[in-house]
């Protein structure tokens, strides 16, 4: 949007620094003409964090290792299926095509499902964030 900006990073709990991505997570993002050959993984360290505000991760695992790294960042970490929801889901963790056993077109129709989820919740939670950092600029209401 005009006039916001946003930082974003991607960072991985079991991340190796500088891996490239998948063929398949290449191919998936290709059909939605979204190019990262460029990018390069990176593990998530506490300096890394400190960085920002809200923390936005896959899994239950993932938030717990984040927390393992310094308890502080549990009030900024958050599963994204259950970001801004008042009863959590059950079974917020996204599944990870990264570590299965599938090869060829059936690892990439994993990544297709992946893709459509992240489609769903990435706007969600774009708003939700948006909606807070309004509020937060506001300040408390005047009477």
């Amino acid at each position: 949007m005009s006039g916001e900006d946003w930082v974003v990073a991607s960072a991985g709990v079991r991340a190796v620094k500088g891996a490239l991505p998948l063929p398949a997570v290449e191919r998936a993002l290709a059909t939605r003409k979204i190019s990262i050959g460029s990018h390069r993984s990176q593990p998530v360290t506490k300096k890394l964090i400190t960085k920002y505000h809200w923390i936005m991760v896959m899994e239950g695992y993932h938030r717990d290792s984040i927390i393992k790294l310094d308890p502080t960042f549990a009030d900024k970490t958050f599963i994204i299926r259950n970001f801004g929801l008042s009863t959590p889901l059950d079974s917020p963790d996204f599944p990870d095509p990264t570590f299965s056993n599938k090869k060829g077109e059936e690892a990439l129709d994993d990544y297709f499902e992946f893709l459509k989820l992240l489609e769903i919740e990435i706007p969600r939670v774009f708003e939700l964030l948006r909606e807070r950092v309004v509020n937060y600029e506001m300040g408390p209401e005047s009477e």
